[in-house]
């Protein structure tokens, strides 16, 4: 979802006269921490194998990615979206912390085959589950279809939050005319 919402953007800024070498320009404060804050979960898989208790290291990368985006978030707030970035990621935080430091997903979307196999999946996962009837801030969950390619994943509306104050940063950054 993000990386079309972002070329969207920057298409939608080159359209209205937007200068793609502007992104080069770009000063995000921070920036290695909000990477680390996105590659930090990725690292789960391998957690998983040091034999670490599952529910502490999930607690433990939900605390050191959070803690890392929004340190670099708030150097950032002056930019144009971030604080749609910020109030998007306080959701998804919102969802997780509730949920057992993990993002309920809902499933019901999903075709049978896709189901059983994305139920699956998420049942290994330190950072997702499966939505159940005792989630809780459920509007707040993985609970919004999204299809690109054909493909359906389920975003959260902290994610659409995230993805429109990202697109946003990246439009006005390009200057398009009508924002000279």
């Amino acid at each position: 979802m993000y990386v079309s919402v972002l070329l969207v953007a920057a298409a939608m800024a080159l359209v209205l006269g937007g200068d793609l070498r502007k992104i080069a320009l770009m000063d995000i404060r921070r920036l290695p921490w909000i990477l680390v804050s996105f590659i930090l979960p990725l690292t789960a898989p391998l957690a998983l194998r040091t034999g670490l208790d599952p529910w502490l290291t999930g607690v433990a990368l939900t605390a050191l990615s959070y803690g890392m985006l929004f340190y670099g978030l708030m150097a950032n707030l002056d930019l144009p979206g971030i604080p749609l970035v910020g109030l998007g990621s306080l959701a998804n935080l919102a969802a997780v912390v509730a949920n057992s430091f993990r993002m309920p997903v809902s499933l019901e979307m999903f075709e049978p085959a896709l189901r059983v196999q994305e139920a699956a999946r998420l049942a290994g996962s330190l950072t997702h589950t499966q939505l159940e009837a005792t989630s809780r801030l459920v509007f707040l969950a993985d609970v919004i279809p999204w299809r690109l390619f054909g493909k359906l994943s389920m975003v959260s509306i902290g994610d659409i939050a995230i993805a429109l104050g990202v697109g946003y940063l990246v439009f006005r950054t390009l200057e398009p005319r009508c924002f000279r």
